[in-house]
C-alpha cells in the first residue's frame, strides 16, 4: 500500500451567525364574555308555501319556528360586539374553537339534595346552534371555521358563558 496523497478539502465558507431577539410567543386570540337571560333554541326552518290571491305569483317563505329565537340571537351578539370593543378584538381567522355552558334556572319541583341534570327541553344542540349564528360574523367569519365545539347544560342563573379561541392543534 502506498500512502495517499493529502486530499484537497474545498472552501468551505463560514457564515456568520447573527443572533437576532426572539419575539416571545403570543397567545392564541381568545374571545371570553357571559350573557345573562334566557338563551332560546335556534328551532327549525318551516317553509309556508303563499300565492297572491290573484294567483299570479307564488312562493315559499322559510320562517322560524321559534319566536323567542332572534332576540335571544340578538342578545347575544350585541354583548359579543361590546366586549370586543370594550377588549379591542378583531375577529379570529382559522380553525376556532367554542365551548359553551348553558345554564336553565333548576324548578322548584325537582329534588333539592339529589343530583339531577337539566334534560328537558330545549335540545342542547338547538341552543348551541343559535349561539354558532350570532358569533358569525362577529367572533368569526363563517361558523364553518368551527373544528371544535364543546356545549354544557347546567342548572343556575339562567344564561350562557362562551370560549371562542384559535384552535392551534400542536
Amino acid at each position: 500500500m502506498t500512502p495517499s496523497a493529502p486530499v484537497a478539502l474545498p472552501d468551505l465558507a463560514i457564515e456568520r451567525v447573527l443572533s437576532v431577539p426572539v419575539k416571545p410567543a403570543e397567545a392564541p386570540p381568545r374571545i371570553a364574555f357571559t350573557v345573562r337571560g334566557e338563551i332560546a333554541a335556534k328551532g327549525s326552518l318551516r317553509a309556508r308555501p303563499w300565492r297572491t290571491k290573484d294567483g299570479s305569483r307564488s312562493g315559499i317563505s322559510m320562517v322560524q319556528s321559534s319566536s323567542k329565537a332572534k332576540s335571544s340571537q340578538a342578545l347575544v351578539a350585541d354583548r359579543l360586539s361590546a366586549v370586543m370593543d370594550e377588549g379591542h378584538l378583531r375577529a379570529i381567522e382559522g380553525p376556532v374553537s367554542v365551548s359553551m355552558t348553558l345554564y336553565r334556572r333548576k324548578p322548584k319541583s325537582y329534588p333539592k339534595r339529589k343530583a339531577s341534570w337539566p334534560i328537558t327541553k330545549p335540545d342542547i344542540d338547538k341552543q348551541a346552534r343559535l349561539v354558532l349564528d350570532a358569533l358569525s360574523g362577529i367572533a368569526f367569519a363563517d361558523d364553518a371555521q368551527v373544528v371544535r365545539l364543546v356545549a354544557e347544560k347546567c342548572w343556575g342563573e339562567p344564561g350562557v358563558d362562551v370560549l371562542v379561541e384559535s384552535w392551534r392543534q400542536l
